[in-house]
């Protein structure tokens, strides 16, 4: 068993795995799109006797905390073959041990999810899924919240305006904006600026289009509560500083951290 970089070759194995085990249908535009990075493929496969039977990748992503670069991993496209379950950890052993940044986040599902928090201990956010209707919104809030980690500019469009598969929106009220894709009868904020009272005023634009529920994704509880957010059930988000000047600043994801949403 082997365990190796990903070769152009491995991409129809991908391929089918990602169809049978994620139930998702990539191409390699797309998946180029996903992991290749100035040039660099930085997924992860293992191989027994000729048959990828397992894919990860750690993808490098450049954030600002302040006006200081952090560079952030995110664990994506973890599968493994059913009959080779075990290998996974030594599967993300391999690509974390290849990462050379500040940071890895993950958003696991629930058979990875131990790997990550116990095994490796990342520091895990349970609640961090919320969705608020137009009778539960608080429009008295006035408090200001902005994230304190935020991607920096040139991944911001290239994850939002050069996306292959997904399309997003865009709205702004004064210097807060927000970036959402539609789903059916409900609108995911891929990305909230500030929260504010100008985005309560963007909430309401959007209730206005005609959705009926609006979901985020964040890492703090605090400021999507007191707006009248409610939780709800969803995968873990998980992150653990490599460099421990970072130790005790608190990942606050969104949906735009995912290559999912």
């Amino acid at each position: 068993m082997i365990f190796r970089p990903f070769h152009f070759g491995d991409f129809e194995q991908v391929k089918k795995m990602y169809k049978e085990l994620l139930n998702y249908e990539i191409d390699y535009n797309l998946y180029s799109y996903f992991y290749n990075v100035n040039g660099v493929i930085c997924s992860s496969v293992c191989e027994s006797n000729g048959k990828i039977v397992g894919h990860n990748a750690i993808i490098p992503r450049s954030y600002l905390l302040g006006k200081d670069e952090v560079i952030v991993g995110l664990s994506s496209g973890g599968m493994v073959d059913p009959e080779y379950s075990g290998i996974f950890l030594n599967l993300l052993k391999y690509g974390i041990n290849k990462f050379t940044g500040h940071g890895l986040i993950a958003f696991p599902n629930m058979n990875s999810e131990p790997f990550f928090t116990k095994l490796l201990k990342f520091n895990a956010i349970a609640e961090n899924y919320y969705s608020i209707n137009r009778g539960d919104l608080n429009r008295n809030y006035t408090d200001s919240y902005s994230p304190e980690i935020k991607m920096s500019p040139e991944l911001f469009n290239y994850r939002i305006d050069r996306h292959l598969k997904n399309e997003y929106f865009k709205l702004e009220n004064n210097n807060t904006f927000v970036i959402y894709k539609k789903f059916g009868s409900e609108a995911d904020l891929i990305y909230v600026s500030e929260f504010n009272l100008d985005l309560v005023q963007i909430l309401e634009v959007l209730f206005d289009k005609g959705f009926v529920n609006i979901n985020l994704v964040s890492g703090i509880s605090e400021a999507p509560i007191s707006m009248g957010f409610k939780n709800k059930a969803n995968n873990i988000f998980v992150y653990k500083w490599l460099n421990k000047n970072f130790e005790n600043i608190t990942f606050n994801c969104q949906m735009i951290d995912s290559d999912v949403f």
